[in-house]
């Protein structure tokens, strides 16, 4: 893992440097973009440290599951992260990529629960899927999304 000074200059490498090669498709430092993930199962865990790899340092974090073995296969945890929550075990994972703000809700998502800038809707049913964004649009309007049928929000 190398020395403790090693670790530490890692730590230390400068956002201009460390996101330059995206800057032209998303730049952190004009933006304080604060992303909402809800369902971090395979779409919500890799799209929240893809998210993090281009810099964006604010993070809200939703779902009640834990890391099991099986989610190995096709979600980013690692062996690691079994039997932890999934928001802790992604916050992990995005603490190793960037210095992200990151809060959890370990919970299914309610209209207690702000969301964002941006939300990413991933849980498994597409029925609970309808029924987060009809919450959503309900308290923040207009929501977009690739993923919905515009009759269905």
């Amino acid at each position: 893992m190398g020395t403790q000074a090693e670790r530490d200059i890692v730590g230390t490498i400068d956002s201009e440097v460390r996101y330059k090669r995206q800057t032209g498709i998303y730049n952190p430092t004009d933006h304080d973009t604060h992303v909402t993930v809800i369902g971090l199962g395979n779409i919500g865990s890799h799209a929240t440290l893809a998210l993090a790899r281009m810099g964006v340092q604010k993070f809200t974090l939703v779902d009640f599951d834990t890391v099991e073995e099986h989610n190995l296969a096709s979600q980013a945890y690692l062996r690691r992260h079994i039997g932890m929550s999934k928001t802790e075990a992604l916050a992990d994972m995005v603490s190793e990529i960037s210095d992200a703000h990151v809060t959890l809700y370990e919970s299914a998502y309610d209209e207690t629960i702000p969301v964002h800038d941006i939300t990413v809707i991933a849980v498994d049913s597409m029925d609970t899927r309808y029924e987060i964004a009809r919450m959503i649009k309900k308290h923040y309007p207009p929501i977009s999304s690739s993923l919905l049928r515009p009759s269905a929000v």
